[in-house]
């Protein structure tokens, strides 16, 4: 079953996370969120019966501040997280500023990747409701597991990279019994070098686990080629072929025709972040942006009046199971403009009924019909103010058909539900 995953990143998040929780399959719970807010977020875990992950925080002390505040402190909630690994984390950071693998000995490489097991099974479990552990026949009736430990990761810019990763992974598989799903965090540019699609390939085949996390920096919709999307639909194909299952970190609708290659599965934000590159820079939060509606035939998120502009001109009201019970016309959009828990509902439900859709229809189908949202929406953006374009929709569907005609050498026919 094609697995949808919403990345929980912060408090404010709570109340979405309930309205979507029945559109999706899991959640990916960063580290440092997970710690400063261990009560809050598994009484939310356990309440809604929530299958998760824990994204490990360490990668983001590797390079860069983004993690310091302007005194040159760690903020707090970096603090919490790198306390956890007692004094090994931290001196380092101190003594150089980041924390990378490579820079450490051989004995404290092991103990941090042993650490990082540690936490991520422990953290919430702990902090279960004590009152349902108390009442139930089995404690392991509410333990608060993870669905798989994710591995301390390295990002991929050079094969020494790939090394590390390989050690991580061995020495986190050798430390424990629960299931292990690693992070391949690459950088987009490896994508499209054919030698390093077959070379981690044929390394997943070998390795001892049974499915992997992909993040392909930065491939998102705006700064993608057709030329990235062939090379992934490649690297998708070639990891299924070697029966590990693969899982975007981070995806958009092009995920969801994936899993026609052998992707199982998708991550994605609330509202947001269907892609994401590494932060390497301090920043403050900010406010938030205008409200977006994901609107679903160009498989973008545009401003509430463009949605309704584009809306009424050329397509009939949502149908999907959140809008189709109070929307009865595009207008009917403004009344809920500053709901973000019904928008992020609404997303999330979308994201469900795109992979049925995909699931339902042939490979031919889904591809004419983003031709043919190209043609009747891609001149209607152009014309107006928006920042959104229809232009993904082409890279997407000829990604696809050139993948197919010269790598698999055959039809588009010949892919049916």
């Amino acid at each position: 079953m094609f697995e949808n995953s919403l990345h929980y990143n912060h408090p404010g998040e709570g109340p979405s996370v309930d309205r979507s929780s029945e559109y999706i399959d899991s959640l990916i719970i960063p580290a440092h969120f997970a710690i400063e807010h261990a009560e809050q977020v598994s009484g939310r875990v356990s309440n809604l019966e929530q299958e998760y992950y824990i994204n490990p925080y360490l990668p983001t002390f590797r390079e860069g501040d983004n993690f310091l505040e302007d005194s040159g402190n760690l903020k707090q909630w970096s603090h919490r997280l790198v306390d956890f690994y007692e004094d090994i984390v931290v001196s380092k950071i101190q003594e150089e500023g980041n924390l990378r693998y490579q820079d450490l000995s051989r004995e404290n490489q092991r103990n941090v990747v042993e650490t990082t097991v540690d936490f991520q099974l422990e953290i919430l479990d702990e902090h279960a409701d004590s009152t349902l552990k108390r009442y139930s026949l089995s404690d392991a009736e509410y333990d608060l597991l993870p669905k798989a430990v994710i591995p301390w990761y390295v990002k991929l810019s050079t094969e020494k990279d790939l090394e590390y990763n390989k050690q991580i992974i061995s020495d986190t598989v050798e430390y424990t019994d629960h299931p292990v799903k690693p992070c391949i965090f690459m950088k987009r540019r490896l994508v499209t070098d054919v030698n390093f699609r077959e070379g981690l390939a044929n390394y997943l085949g070998d390795a001892p686990i049974n499915e992997v996390f992909l993040w392909i920096e930065g491939l998102d919709k705006r700064e993608s080629s057709r030329g990235h999307y062939v090379s992934t639909v490649d690297l998708v194909s070639r990891i299924s072929d070697q029966d590990v299952a693969p899982h975007f970190f981070y995806g958009s609708y092009f995920s969801n025709l994936l899993s026609i290659f052998g992707l199982q599965g998708t991550g994605f934000g609330i509202n947001y972040s269907e892609s994401a590159s590494e932060k390497l820079k301090s920043q403050d939060g900010g406010g938030g942006g205008a409200s977006r509606y994901y609107f679903e035939p160009i498989k973008e998120f545009v401003g509430i009046a463009e949605a309704v502009q584009l809306g009424e001109d050329h397509t009939e009201p949502c149908d999907c199971r959140v809008c189709r019970d109070w929307m009865e016309g595009w207008k009917d959009i403004y009344a809920v403009a500053d709901e973000q828990k019904r928008l992020a509902q609404h997303y999330a439900a979308i994201r469900e009924k795109q992979q049925d859709d995909v699931e339902k229809k042939s490979l031919q189908d889904l591809l004419e019909e983003l031709e043919e949202r190209q043609d009747t929406f891609g001149e209607a953006l152009g014309e107006s103010e928006s920042v959104a374009t229809a232009d993904h929709l082409e890279e997407w569907r000829e990604g696809v058909k050139i993948y197919v005609k010269k790598v698999e050498n055959c039809s588009i026919t010949e892919f049916n539900p």
